[in-house]
């Protein structure tokens, strides 16, 4: 029979039991991410590391969403300045992700989306 939760249901230790998740600290992991970025600054990195603890303390339990886009998601949108032109933050447009593993299948949406505006040239 097939097993269907809604994402706002599941805790990360029982995605990492089915879906075999692990976390990687490498930073040959998305290489792509790395290229080209400016160095950060002692405070950046300071807080950067912060959000990461405070990433680290809600993980494996079952919190909140507001309480994580709180702690973790919008230090990081403000870090990286996408609260400023040209880009503009959507909450809770309607976008469905889905994952599955066998018969184990994880429904959620997007709740937070980083747009760019697009500017017309000609």
């Amino acid at each position: 029979m097939v097993q269907t939760v809604s994402a706002d249901r599941v805790t990360l230790y029982q995605l990492e039991e089915k879906f075999g998740l692990q976390a990687i600290e490498s930073d040959a992991a998305f290489p792509e991410w790395r290229q080209d970025l400016p160095e950060l600054t002692l405070s950046e990195q300071q807080r950067l590391d912060r959000v990461r603890e405070a990433f680290n303390n809600l993980a494996r339990r079952s919190v909140l969403e507001n309480t994580v886009k709180l702690a973790v998601i919008a230090p990081l949108l403000d870090l990286a300045t996408f609260f400023l032109p040209p880009f503009y933050v959507s909450i809770e447009d309607e976008v469905e992700v889905v994952a599955q593993a066998g018969e184990f299948t994880v429904r959620g949406r997007m709740d937070v989306l980083v747009l760019a505006e697009l500017v017309a040239i000609g």
